[in-house]
């Protein structure tokens, strides 16, 4: 058994074997600057706003050729759209492919929000083109006859006045089939200057004791509006909620036969996704609802510590337009456990814990070794001196640790939580025994590599965790495993504990490069060395662009012992690759060497107007770094 996640101390914390990593963020550092400007955002416009389309640009001048990503959200619900598509008249952003066109969904009849954003996805930059209103009409409607064996009125809707509308009449909550506006009725087309007089509706049926519902579908979502109904709501009534169970009962005065589906609400998040329907007999229900099955009776499962609102509904068992019922509702606390350990050594972890929920009852603890359950015992043992701050004193616990020897282990003490949760354990105790810190150095940068040492006293045999934060963020783990054979004196004839790893992706500038060695039980991390670093933006020259070749010179004054990758786009498209490798010795006096030249051929040129952007890859980060730019006629 896993212990539960640990909270936080003074030292950095790691996570447990098994689980996700989720105070140190362990995921690829994503977020960096733009590929040409490091502050530059997103830019764009939008043409055309309306309630079917929406048209425009967008460009990132750090992306260079690649299309921006244009994000539509319409009332909270966001679509995304590659603004990728040809506008000649966009060529002066150094590429014409960057136009998008967004068709709308249907409207809700109301008003809707639209928000318009460019995204950048390398900085995470957004820049709002346009944040506005739409508003689609709701259907008009009126009922001249309801009747048990007529419904009678007229719709319409100013989206569509020349339109007949769509009518539904549902019955006990039984869809009906949709029809479309046949009768002439001038009174309402001269009143509201429609361009159709046929807006009325005259239907002949049994609606004798039934619910009815009528709907008119708006034009064009075909979103239904009620404009009639003759339905009652449930009646009911919660006889208990106190945190452990919510019963009582609910019924439906249009048809005391069917059953109302009862819906807990905990802290606004429904406890289940099936409701639970009333149907539990209750004789005294007879004389309220004219039969006894109506009651129910649902168990709240495990709170976490704390506050919790639990509201009861009641759902309409007939009608599908009718909202929810708030039959009551009530506030609880689940108490947190609390407790306290007063010694930790290799042979004993001794102190006492409780829940208030229990009072005087004995709560229990458990011990957690190395992550894995060690044992769980019930906090009974007397502790006098807890009396006048609890009122009782059998809270009191102690367990041997002498089965453990004199190694280091981690220790976690939990109180578990009289109600079965995510909560269910609190920690109250977090640290280790026996322990050595992980030893280790941050010796240089170079070459694209961090390197350095580090190990466990406590593991000499083991090829410990190093984690790399830079600026504070997590970025990456690797091992120290490498051999080192200078480190024997230090460790004591263990070798393999020195590292290599790559450099994280960086934004250009100076950052701060912390690592730290992590204990052998691999839940704590010490800082073992910090470094400053600098990403500078590689530096180039296109000299030469014709219809077959590119040439030109790129230098990274961090890598240079590395050739640099070259790009070349044509109209927006990647059409060749090259390495910056080539001598030229006319770059000693620059970059300090020769070898930074390069030639790039090109593939046959389509006719007409062409754009041929240069890029360089910096090595660090993969960020395209503009060399230069020209257009080309063929």
């Amino acid at each position: 058994m896993m212990k539960p996640a640990r909270t936080a101390l003074s030292v950095r914390r790691r996570c447990s074997r098994g689980q996700s990593l989720t105070m140190a963020g362990r995921g690829r550092l994503e977020t960096l600057e733009s590929r040409v400007l490091l502050s530059a955002a997103p830019i764009g416009h939008i043409d055309i706003l309306n309630r079917t389309t929406i048209a425009g640009w967008a460009f990132s001048p750090g992306e260079g050729p690649t299309a921006t990503t244009v994000a539509v959200t319409i009332n909270g619900v966001r679509t995304t759209v590659t603004a990728g598509n040809y506008r000649a008249d966009l060529a002066s952003l150094g590429s014409p492919y960057h136009a998008f066109t967004f068709t709308m969904p249907a409207l809700l009849p109301g008003v809707s929000t639209v928000l318009i954003q460019a995204l950048d996805p390398l900085t995470g930059a957004t820049t709002t083109l346009a944040n506005t209103t739409l508003t689609n009409a709701p259907p008009v409607a009126h009922m001249d006859v309801t009747t048990s064996t007529r419904l009678a009125g007229w719709a319409y809707d100013s989206d569509a006045t020349g339109t007949p509308l769509q009518v539904r009449i549902d019955v006990d909550g039984v869809t009906g089939t949709a029809f479309t506006t046949d009768h002439a009725r001038a009174d309402v087309g001269n009143a509201f200057h429609l361009g159709t007089n046929m807006v009325g509706f005259d239907v002949s049926g049994n609606f004798a004791g039934k619910v009815v519902e009528v709907y008119v579908l708006d034009n064009p979502s075909n979103i239904g509006r009620l404009v009639y109904t003759n339905n009652r709501p449930p009646k009911g009534h919660v006889d208990v909620n106190n945190g452990y169970t919510v019963a009582g009962w609910a019924f439906d005065p249009d048809d005391t036969t069917a059953h109302v589906n009862i819906r807990v609400l905990v802290d606004g998040v429904k406890l289940s996704e099936t409701d639970t329907a009333a149907a539990t007999s209750r004789s005294d229900l007879t004389s309220v609802a004219g039969s006894p099955d109506h009651g129910y009776s649902i168990t709240i499962p495990g709170l976490t510590p704390g506050k919790h609102l639990i509201a009861v509904y009641a759902i309409d068992a007939e009608a599908k337009s009718a909202p929810a019922v708030l039959l009551g509702y009530n506030t609880v606390t689940n108490a947190a456990p609390t407790g306290h350990v007063d010694v930790v050594n290799s042979t004993l972890v001794q102190g006492w814990a409780l829940d208030p929920d229990f009072g005087a009852g004995p709560a229990q603890v458990s011990v957690y070794v190395d992550d894995l359950l060690y044992t769980t015992v019930t906090a009974n043992a007397s502790r006098p001196d807890l009396v006048r701050y609890y009122g009782s004193a059998g809270h009191g616990f102690a367990v041997n640790l002498t089965d453990l020897g004199l190694s280091s282990h981690s220790i976690t003490v939990t109180v578990h939580d009289n109600r079965t949760s995510n909560q269910n354990e609190i920690v109250i105790y977090d640290d280790f025994i026996n322990n050595r810190q992980p030893q280790g150095s941050f010796d240089v940068v170079k070459n694209g590599q961090l390197m350095g040492w580090a190990w466990d006293p406590d593991a000499p045999g083991t090829a410990i965790a190093v984690d790399v934060y830079v600026d504070g963020v997590y970025s990456k783990t690797a091992s120290a495993n490498v051999e080192r054979p200078d480190l024997s004196a230090v460790t004591g004839g263990s070798t393999a504990h020195g590292f290599s790893i790559e450099m994280p992706v960086l934004s250009f500038g100076t950052h701060k490069i912390d690592l730290y060695g992590a204990e052998a039980q691999g839940n704590v991390s010490t800082l073992i060395g910090s470094k400053l670093v600098t990403n500078a933006r590689p530096i180039g020259n296109v000299d030469v662009v014709n219809a077959t070749t590119v040439k030109g010179w790129a230098f990274d004054a961090d890598r240079p012992d590395a050739a640099l990758d070259i790009k070349v786009y044509v109209n927006g498209q990647l059409a060749a690759s090259g390495i910056a490798g080539d001598t030229r010795n006319d770059l000693v006096g620059v970059t300090g060497g020769p070898n930074y030249g390069f030639t790039v051929t090109l593939p046959t040129l389509s006719s007409g107007r062409n754009q041929v952007d240069v890029y360089a890859v910096d090595k660090n980060s993969g960020l395209l770094i503009a060399l230069g730019s020209k257009a080309i006629t063929v």
